[in-house]
Protein backbone atom coordinates (compact mmCIF):
# COMPACT_ATOMS: atom_id res chain seq x y z
CA UNK A 1 0.00 0.00 0.00
CA UNK A 2 1.31 3.16 -1.22
CA UNK A 3 1.45 5.62 2.18
CA UNK A 4 0.32 9.20 0.93
CA UNK A 5 -2.16 10.60 3.03
CA UNK A 6 -1.79 14.00 3.57
CA UNK A 7 -1.63 14.39 0.12
CA UNK A 8 -3.32 14.96 -3.01
CA UNK A 9 -2.13 12.72 -5.43
CA UNK A 10 -2.34 10.65 -8.68
CA UNK A 11 -0.14 7.81 -10.12
CA UNK A 12 -0.72 6.02 -13.32
CA UNK A 13 -0.07 2.05 -13.55
CA UNK A 14 0.63 -0.26 -15.86
CA UNK A 15 -2.50 -2.90 -16.00
CA UNK A 16 -0.10 -5.39 -15.81
CA UNK A 17 -0.35 -4.89 -12.00
CA UNK A 18 -3.51 -6.30 -12.38
CA UNK A 19 -3.27 -9.45 -14.19
CA UNK A 20 -0.49 -10.52 -12.30
CA UNK A 21 -2.90 -10.36 -9.30
CA UNK A 22 -1.53 -6.64 -7.93
CA UNK A 23 -5.66 -6.32 -7.59
CA UNK A 24 -8.49 -7.71 -5.98
CA UNK A 25 -10.25 -10.72 -7.98
CA UNK A 26 -12.92 -8.05 -9.76
CA UNK A 27 -10.60 -5.79 -10.74
CA UNK A 28 -9.11 -8.84 -12.46
CA UNK A 29 -12.29 -9.87 -14.18
CA UNK A 30 -13.20 -6.54 -15.26
CA UNK A 31 -10.20 -6.58 -17.56
CA UNK A 32 -10.53 -9.92 -18.82
CA UNK A 33 -13.68 -9.19 -19.80
CA UNK A 34 -12.99 -5.78 -21.27
CA UNK A 35 -10.01 -7.57 -23.09
CA UNK A 36 -11.92 -11.08 -24.18
CA UNK A 37 -14.93 -8.59 -25.61
CA UNK A 38 -12.05 -6.23 -27.39
CA UNK A 39 -13.79 -3.34 -25.71
CA UNK A 40 -17.29 -4.19 -26.51
CA UNK A 41 -20.18 -3.76 -24.25
CA UNK A 42 -20.73 -8.00 -23.65
CA UNK A 43 -24.02 -9.02 -24.56
CA UNK A 44 -24.63 -10.96 -21.20
CA UNK A 45 -25.21 -10.23 -17.89
CA UNK A 46 -21.42 -10.30 -16.91
CA UNK A 47 -21.60 -6.53 -15.80
CA UNK A 48 -24.90 -6.70 -14.43
CA UNK A 49 -23.51 -8.99 -11.30
CA UNK A 50 -20.86 -6.30 -10.84
CA UNK A 51 -23.22 -3.24 -10.79
CA UNK A 52 -23.12 -2.81 -7.25
CA UNK A 53 -19.61 -2.29 -7.26
CA UNK A 54 -19.09 0.16 -10.34
CA UNK A 55 -19.51 3.60 -11.54
CA UNK A 56 -20.91 4.07 -15.21
CA UNK A 57 -19.81 7.72 -16.94
CA UNK A 58 -21.13 9.21 -19.84
CA UNK A 59 -18.70 8.96 -23.06
CA UNK A 60 -17.43 12.34 -23.02
CA UNK A 61 -16.19 15.09 -20.43
CA UNK A 62 -14.43 18.67 -21.03
CA UNK A 63 -10.46 19.36 -20.77
CA UNK A 64 -9.95 19.58 -16.83
CA UNK A 65 -13.33 17.98 -15.60
CA UNK A 66 -14.97 14.37 -15.26
CA UNK A 67 -17.42 12.88 -16.88
CA UNK A 68 -21.13 12.85 -16.23
CA UNK A 69 -22.29 10.30 -13.36
CA UNK A 70 -25.01 7.98 -15.06
CA UNK A 71 -25.09 5.06 -12.43
CA UNK A 72 -22.86 4.54 -9.34
CA UNK A 73 -23.57 0.83 -7.52
CA UNK A 74 -24.52 0.96 -3.87
CA UNK A 75 -21.17 -0.66 -2.74
CA UNK A 76 -18.89 1.95 -4.37
CA UNK A 77 -16.83 4.28 -2.74
CA UNK A 78 -19.32 7.39 -4.02
CA UNK A 79 -22.15 5.72 -2.64
CA UNK A 80 -20.58 5.65 0.79
CA UNK A 81 -19.27 8.99 1.39
CA UNK A 82 -21.49 10.44 -1.09
CA UNK A 83 -25.05 9.32 0.65
CA UNK A 84 -26.42 12.78 0.03
CA UNK A 85 -26.13 12.03 -3.55
CA UNK A 86 -29.67 10.03 -3.28
CA UNK A 87 -31.46 13.39 -1.79
CA UNK A 88 -29.98 16.22 -3.84
CA UNK A 89 -32.42 17.19 -6.86
CA UNK A 90 -30.77 20.16 -8.32
CA UNK A 91 -26.79 19.33 -8.76
CA UNK A 92 -25.51 16.09 -10.34
CA UNK A 93 -23.78 13.46 -8.62
CA UNK A 94 -20.32 14.52 -10.24
CA UNK A 95 -20.91 18.38 -8.64
CA UNK A 96 -20.69 16.81 -5.28
CA UNK A 97 -17.23 15.69 -5.88
CA UNK A 98 -16.07 19.41 -6.09
CA UNK A 99 -13.82 21.21 -8.71
CA UNK A 100 -10.63 20.72 -7.42
CA UNK A 101 -10.70 16.64 -7.17
CA UNK A 102 -12.40 17.03 -10.72
CA UNK A 103 -9.39 18.58 -11.92
CA UNK A 104 -6.75 16.03 -10.02
CA UNK A 105 -8.41 12.94 -11.44
CA UNK A 106 -9.47 13.81 -14.67
CA UNK A 107 -6.82 12.64 -17.08
CA UNK A 108 -7.53 8.87 -16.45
CA UNK A 109 -11.39 9.89 -18.09
CA UNK A 110 -9.77 11.33 -21.04
CA UNK A 111 -7.46 8.31 -21.55
CA UNK A 112 -10.04 5.99 -20.56
CA UNK A 113 -12.12 7.61 -23.47
CA UNK A 114 -9.57 7.02 -26.55
CA UNK A 115 -9.76 3.25 -25.61
CA UNK A 116 -6.90 3.05 -23.23
CA UNK A 117 -7.07 1.02 -20.34
CA UNK A 118 -6.75 2.82 -17.29
CA UNK A 119 -5.17 2.03 -13.70
CA UNK A 120 -4.05 4.49 -11.27
CA UNK A 121 -3.73 5.28 -7.70
CA UNK A 122 -5.59 8.23 -6.22
CA UNK A 123 -5.08 9.85 -3.01
CA UNK A 124 -7.47 12.69 -2.55
CA UNK A 125 -5.99 14.73 0.33
CA UNK A 126 -8.24 17.39 1.71
CA UNK A 127 -10.24 17.72 -1.82
CA UNK A 128 -13.14 15.90 -1.25
CA UNK A 129 -14.04 18.79 0.96
CA UNK A 130 -15.14 19.24 4.81
CA UNK A 131 -16.89 16.54 6.22
CA UNK A 132 -15.32 14.19 4.04
CA UNK A 133 -12.30 11.75 5.03
CA UNK A 134 -8.99 11.58 2.87
CA UNK A 135 -8.89 8.49 0.67
CA UNK A 136 -6.49 6.51 -0.85
CA UNK A 137 -7.71 4.04 -3.29
CA UNK A 138 -6.67 1.92 -6.84
CA UNK A 139 -9.26 2.81 -9.75
CA UNK A 140 -9.44 0.94 -13.19
CA UNK A 141 -11.55 2.94 -15.91
CA UNK A 142 -12.51 1.10 -18.95
CA UNK A 143 -14.52 2.44 -22.17
CA UNK A 144 -17.01 -0.19 -23.49
CA UNK A 145 -19.05 0.51 -26.94
CA UNK A 146 -22.29 0.57 -27.44
CA UNK A 147 -24.04 0.29 -30.86
CA UNK A 148 -24.13 3.99 -30.91
CA UNK A 149 -21.35 5.73 -28.07
CA UNK A 150 -20.36 4.25 -24.97
CA UNK A 151 -20.11 4.45 -21.58
CA UNK A 152 -16.91 4.42 -19.07
CA UNK A 153 -16.75 2.36 -16.23
CA UNK A 154 -15.24 2.73 -12.82
CA UNK A 155 -14.01 0.34 -10.67
CA UNK A 156 -12.59 1.63 -7.27
CA UNK A 157 -10.04 -0.73 -4.50
CA UNK A 158 -10.37 1.43 -1.13
CA UNK A 159 -6.47 1.41 0.58
CA UNK A 160 -6.81 3.58 2.95
CA UNK A 161 -9.13 6.19 4.55
CA UNK A 162 -8.88 8.52 7.52
CA UNK A 163 -10.95 11.56 8.41
CA UNK A 164 -9.81 14.87 8.29
CA UNK A 165 -11.36 16.29 11.63
CA UNK A 166 -11.13 14.55 15.10
CA UNK A 167 -14.66 15.55 15.64
CA UNK A 168 -15.77 13.41 12.81
CA UNK A 169 -17.46 10.14 13.87
CA UNK A 170 -17.51 7.80 10.87
CA UNK A 171 -20.01 5.53 12.86
CA UNK A 172 -22.82 8.57 12.74
CA UNK A 173 -22.42 9.16 8.96
CA UNK A 174 -22.87 6.02 7.93
CA UNK A 175 -25.96 5.12 10.26
CA UNK A 176 -27.50 9.07 8.83
CA UNK A 177 -26.79 7.22 5.28
CA UNK A 178 -30.34 7.27 3.51
CA UNK A 179 -28.70 4.31 0.93
CA UNK A 180 -31.21 1.43 0.81
CA UNK A 181 -30.56 -0.25 -2.53
CA UNK A 182 -27.86 -1.35 -4.63
CA UNK A 183 -27.78 1.04 -7.48
CA UNK A 184 -28.55 4.46 -7.80
CA UNK A 185 -29.54 6.20 -11.44
CA UNK A 186 -29.17 9.29 -12.91
CA UNK A 187 -32.62 9.98 -14.55
CA UNK A 188 -30.47 10.07 -18.06
CA UNK A 189 -30.43 6.18 -18.14
CA UNK A 190 -33.02 3.41 -18.69
CA UNK A 191 -31.71 1.07 -15.86
CA UNK A 192 -32.82 -2.02 -18.40
CA UNK A 193 -30.69 -1.46 -20.88
CA UNK A 194 -28.02 0.28 -19.28
CA UNK A 195 -25.24 -3.04 -19.73
CA UNK A 196 -26.65 -4.01 -22.80
CA UNK A 197 -24.82 -3.86 -25.88
CA UNK A 198 -27.51 -2.86 -27.90
CA UNK A 199 -27.97 -0.10 -25.93
CA UNK A 200 -27.88 3.47 -27.79
CA UNK A 201 -28.19 5.68 -24.86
Amino acid sequence: MRNGLGKDFVVRENVDIIERGGADETAQYLLRLWQTELGKMPNNRALNALSPFLVVFEDFCYDGDTPDILFHGGQTLFAKHFPEAEEEVDLTPKSLLGTLYRQKVSQGYQDALQGEPVFETVGTGNLLGAHKPEIIYDRLILRFDKKIGSYLVSYSIKRDVRWLSAKEDPEDFQKNSPHTSDFHLSSKVDSSRLFRSDATA
